[in-house]
């Protein structure tokens, strides 16, 4: 218990790259993406990106982890004015967000709570960001630009900087009373608190690296003190400039290869990234007592300064060790019961390097950890898994520690250890050292007698150190059952491939409704697969077994489509009976289900693999806990190993040796957990045998399932493994003996059983497995003897990897031994059942009586498994469908070889060579096509589904409302003038102007369509004048003054195919155009359409209002300029088109100059 008990991490939320929700962040955990990406476009790379530069105002990496695009606010959703979020730091309202979503993920929206007694601590950096950058253009920058302007350009005019200094204000979000709070940090958690009126303390805090971990430390500080009763902690970071790359580059920090592999020995450094993530945080004892979900509980957090170290920002292994040290002392708990460390890993040469040194100075000084093999050479390996989430979304520096604090809780609460990226070889530097780089995502199999721990670093820079430590919660205090687990809803919630079954009452109706789903799809492209696939298989209302079934394992939408389709084509044909296509289509019309029809075969050693059911044990609990188990029992007897060393190996460092799996102990342990996890599986989908067999050793999982189904789960597991202690015992005595074993392929039988015939004893048909396969047994020689023989007359063997002639009468003396044993010390509870359970030892039914059945499978080693004769006998009592129970699928070719040109069905419920889901997925299929009953709920307990609303193949319309809100800007506001306000005086001028060029927006009174004489008319233009006046801005020529004197001007040419672009004057093809265009409203009669204003005067008609070109005209003619430019092309569109003046004929005529240039790279075209 740590010092200051407990607490609970009820909640979380969190948006990390490419990541929305924490649900998607571990679902990438676990698929092992890497979320480290180029940067977004509007990030600013082209104008600071230089990978060959070392200047202090470039980056040598453009790559990190981003956010923008995840960036969604509403704010009508948190009632925030609209108008005060552009302009105002985006942190804010993520970090808003995200605490709502903690909120509601603890249930606590919903629920009422003490408000006044709840905090808000946030960690966040102070480093420039986009807002930061706005106030300082705001104040600075934009100064500073007119002033250099008005040095360089002494010609510009107060106006026309005026019009600058506006038009670059307007580029930048708003500064104004509305959005000043908005930049300030401390009220980032004041936000927070105001929306969701939480009452206790309200801050910010800035540790670098290791902020969020502070957060966390003080949020608990005031938990254990009782200073609140819940506490938001966590960290934001959603704006990672280029501003902030630039340090980094400076320090050198950044990778080069565009990636973090932290602690790999090739990484060359981190790079930075963006996320926010907060957890909702009680004491234990009040979230027990409130029905909380607990994910996990954090038993304490180390803080530590790195001192006088070599640097500022050298890291130094005193201080972290001390922090670490801090850490197991308030937790009051030893390094060597913690097996996940989610590292700082940033990925630098030095910060990793310092690191592992002090991890291995911590865990070194516990002694020989938590390794049940440290005393037992042969087999030690590493046990602690180390990694870092920077490997997958770079380093989000403040909100660094709530990433790994999210995915350290999550790998606790779904007992899942989590995979890094980039370390695909180990680190010479680990080893000796209790920690490996795990590269997988594996089940985390454990059998300890405490609780699994972990522990997450974050070591800022400025020598800033925290570690914590945290702890699974065991429901009701079991440890070792499921507990609360058993439906617990996972955050992994996709498998690799999908079932879907259609049912019918003939096969008209079946094409009928496999129609309707193909309608639905095409319909629907982006259903998810797993909702269709629980609302088709799992109806609301219990519907009656029907005649038809078609199955189809799917992998996706599309995949379901093309298999759906290829189906329906094969059923439209009156002459197909059988669909059973190994890429997962399945349909007979003649299924095999029958009573007494179904049997369940578990296999025996040689079945089990390293990794077998790895992902099984992921999705399933159940699963996982048969191998919990196991451990279990080998921990207790102190074996000096545990077998999930062997069958779940670490992936990368040193491993145990491989032939420990194939040991009788290890190897016996490993099958039976197997069996026993598939079995609870397949019947947890309500698949039942209606007869059961053993293969060698699988005949204890045998017995299991047709005499102790009344037992507990855990003691059936506790008894045979008590048998395997058993045998430890023996084997100490001598009475295991020693010899070998020869696996055969061939049809020529007869000549086999001609070699063990002459061998005189020597060797033993040991199993008799199917026609084309057997194996034999006896002594080593004897055995190398029949295999030169064999191989001589062409005939294929192999040699097992066993040291042991199992299933002869070498070990008579071992099997009375062993039954006795068994009878005295294992105290089996066997009860009838009406499932028949078959012998491989006499090819018949067991007796009921329990001491006969104790026999027949402690014998089991002594005598021949006859398989062959079992499967034949079985298939005289009525049975057709054979489902192997167990891993690998050998017995189902077995089973095929002997019933070749028999209607059966074998099928493995797992195979060595495709995934366990995959094949699960099949097992179901297959099964459902010959109308074995099920209840597929099971697959889909711990996934929350959601139930489509299908109606005769239909869907009913999706709301297209989408009320996330909008993206907030999170990029650094970048300065730019739409055009310059005069072209550079040294480009060379191509024409001379015309005579009397107009300056169409400077609106002078029209004197010269004053017609002197009537009445009143001066008064009413002089009105009219005034009108416009107020309704326009006066400014300067935007055309360019009058060239210096150069060659005579080309004779201007008129282009008729362009009416409005008037005559070209000077042209370079594919590079610039410059045209003149003279607009009349004698001439161009349309203008006459487009005034201010119709009739200005009631007494003369021929007064016309101010004509003013239209923005379509002035479109057009930018269109046909760049047509005439570019001559073959076609003009399709146009983008960052502005108008800023109106272009009036105040004289009833003007004259436009028109400039086209063609786009370079890196210049700005118009």
């Amino acid at each position: 218990m740590s010092t200051h008990g407990d607490i609970a991490i009820v909640g979380m939320a969190g948006v990390f790259p490419k990541a929305p929700d924490i649900a998607a962040f571990w679902e990438n955990i676990l698929a092992k993406v890497d979320a480290v990406t180029d940067a977004p476009p509007l990030w600013g790379a082209d104008l600071v990106y230089d990978p060959a530069s070392s200047a202090s105002n470039r980056i040598y990496t453009k790559r990190g982890g981003f956010i923008s695009d995840l960036s969604h606010f509403n704010p009508l959703t948190y009632g925030i004015p609209p108008r005060s979020v552009e302009g105002s730091d985006p942190e804010h309202f993520i970090a808003l967000r995200i605490a709502y979503e903690a909120l509601a993920d603890s249930g606590y929206l919903d629920r009422p709570f003490n408000r006044e007694r709840t905090g808000v601590i946030l960690g966040r950096s102070t480093v420039g960001n986009r807002c930061t950058a706005a106030v300082f253009q705001h104040g600075l920058v934009i100064d500073q630009t007119i002033r250099l302007l008005t040095t360089l350009h002494p010609e510009y005019s107060a106006e026309e900087l005026e019009r600058i200094e506006k038009e670059l204000r307007a580029d930048l979000p708003p500064f104004n009373a509305e959005t000043a709070p908005g930049l300030v940090p401390s009220v980032m958690c004041g936000r927070i608190a105001n929306r969701l009126d939480l009452m206790g303390p309200a801050y910010t805090v800035d540790a670098a690296c290791a902020s969020s971990l502070l957060a966390v430390e003080l949020a608990i500080s005031d938990l254990a003190s009782g200073k609140v009763d819940m506490a938001l902690a966590g960290g934001v970071q959603t704006s990672t400039t280029f501003m902030i790359g630039m340090i980094f580059c400076q320090l050198g920090a950044l990778s080069r290869q565009g990636k973090v592999g932290s602690f790999s020995p090739d990484a060359d450094g981190t790079l930075l990234g963006e996320g926010a993530g907060i957890l909702v945080l009680k004491r234990r004892e009040d979230a027990e007592r409130d029905n909380d979900r607990i994910y996990a509980l954090l038993k304490a957090v180390g803080m530590s300064s790195d001192g006088r170290a070599v640097g500022m920002l050298a890291p130094r292994v005193e201080g972290e060790e001390l922090a670490m040290r801090r850490a197991y002392e308030l937790a009051g708990i030893a390094p060597k019961t913690v097996s996940l460390v989610e590292g700082h890993g940033t990925g630098t040469l030095v910060g990793d390097a310092i690191e592992l040194q002090g991890l291995g100075r911590i865990f070194a000084a516990d002694g020989d950890g938590n390794d049940p093999g440290g005393n037992d050479p042969d087999h030690a390996q590493p046990w602690c898994a180390l990694g870092s989430v920077k490997s997958m979304i770079g380093h989000p520096i403040p909100a660094a520690g709530a990433a790994g604090l999210i995915k350290t809780a999550l790998a606790l609460y779904h007992k899942v250890l989590p995979p890094t990226l980039h370390a695909d070889a180990g680190n010479p530097k680990l080893e000796s050292t209790p920690f490996y780089l795990n590269n997988e995502t594996r089940p985390w199999i454990h059998g300890g007698s405490e609780p699994r721990r972990a522990a997450v670093s974050a070591f800022g820079f400025g020598g800033i150190n925290a570690h914590a430590i945290l702890e699974e919660h065991a429901g009701n205090g079991d440890l070792h059952g499921l507990g609360g687990e058993a439906n617990r809803p996972h955050l992994h919630r996709n498998f690799d491939a999908e079932v879907v079954v259609l049912s019918a009452e003939d096969r008209g109706e079946l094409l009928a409704r496999g129609a309707e789903l193909r309608r639905l799809l095409a319909d629907n492209p982006d259903l998810a697969l797993v909702g269709l696939a629980y609302t088709l298989n799992c109806p609301e209302s219990v519907i009656a077994p029907t005649p038809a079934r078609l199955a189809i394992v799917a992998s996706s939408i599309a995949d379901l489509g093309a298999k759906l389709e290829h189906a329906l084509g094969r059923l439209a044909d009156p002459g197909c009976h059988r669909i059973e296509e190994p890429t997962g289509i399945y349909y007979t019309d003649t299924p095999l289900h029958a009573p007494g029809a179904v049997a369940f075969l578990f296999p025996g050693m040689g079945s089990q693999y390293v990794n077998m059911l790895a992902d099984l044990c992921i999705h399933f609990p159940a699963v996982r806990a048969s191998f919990d188990q196991m451990d279990r029992v080998f921990a207790q007897q102190n074996r000096g190993y545990l077998p999930s060393q062997a069958i779940f190996p670490p992936p990368t460092g040193q491993t145990v040796d491989p032939a420990l799996l194939w040991s009788t102990s290890c190897g016996f342990a490993a099958v039976i957990a197997a069996n026993h996890a598939l079995r609870s599986l397949i019947n947890a989908l309500g698949i039942e045998a209606d007869a059961v067999l053993g293969h060698s050793m699988g005949a204890h999982s045998a017995l299991g399932e047709a005499r102790m189904r009344s037992v507990d789960e855990a003691e059936v597991v506790d008894h045979f493994l008590a048998m395997n202690k058993c045998y430890e015992r023996l084997r100490a005595e001598g009475l295991v003996p020693t010899g070998a074993l020869l696996a055969i392929i061939t049809s020529e039988r007869e000549r086999v059983l001609a070699v063990v015939e002459r061998s005189a004893g020597a060797l033993t048909m040991a199993m008799d497995n199917c026609p084309h396969q057997m194996v034999l047994g006896g002594g080593v020689e004897a055995v190398g003897a029949a295999a030169d023989e064999l191989r001589q007359a062409g005939i294929s063997c192999t040699a097992l990897p066993f040291d042991h002639p199992y299933h002869t009468a070498a070990f008579d003396t071992f099997a009375e031994r062993l039954g006795e044993m068994y009878e005295s010390e294992a105290q089996l509870e066997l009860t009838p059942s009406p499932i028949a359970l078959y012998s491989c030892v006499t090819t018949e039914l067991c007796p009921n009586e329990p001491e006969a059945v104790v026999r027949l499978v402690t014998d089991i080693l002594s005598h021949p498994v006859r398989f062959r004769e079992s499967i034949e006998a079985m298939y005289r009592d009525g049975v057709r469908i054979f489902v192997e129970v167990g891993p690998r699928g050998s017995l189902s070719a077995f089973v095929d070889d002997t019933l070749r040109g028999m209607p059966h069905l074998a099928v493995p419920s797992n195979v060595d060579d495709q995934s366990g889901l995959t094949q699960l997925a099949h097992l179901v299929g297959l099964l459902a096509a010959h109308h074995v009953p099920m209840d597929l709920q099971a697959l889909y307990a711990h996934r929350s589904p959601q139930r489509l609303p299908i109606t005769d193949g239909r869907m009913p319309p999706q709301s297209a409302t989408d009320d996330r809100g909008a993206l907030l800007a999170v990029h650094l506001p970048l300065l730019e003038l739409d055009q310059p306000l005069r072209p550079a005086k040294s480009q060379t001028a191509v024409s001379a102007e015309p005579a009397n060029l107009a300056q169409p927006t400077a609106l002078t009174r029209p004197a010269a369509l004053a017609q002197p004489g009537a009445p009143g008319r001066e008064e009413v233009m002089q009105a009219y004048l005034a009108t416009m006046d107020r309704f326009l801005d006066v400014q300067r020529s935007i055309i360019d003054t009058p060239p210096p004197a150069g060659d005579p001007l080309p004779v201007p040419t008129v282009e008729p195919r362009f009416p409005f672009l008037g005559s070209v004057v000077s042209s370079i093809e594919g590079e610039e155009l410059v045209a003149i265009r003279r607009l009349d409203v004698d001439e161009d009669l349309y203008l006459h359409d487009h005034t201010f204003g119709r009739q200005i005067s009631l007494t003369d008609e021929s007064l016309l209002a101010l004509a003013v070109v239209p923005f379509t005209v002035s479109m057009e003619m930018l269109a046909e300029a760049a047509a005439a430019l570019c001559p073959g092309q076609l003009v399709v569109g146009m983008r960052d088109v502005r108008g800023h003046q109106w272009i009036g004929l105040d004289e009833g005529h003007a004259t436009l100059r028109l400039v086209a240039r063609r786009d370079r790279p890196g210049t700005a075209g118009r």
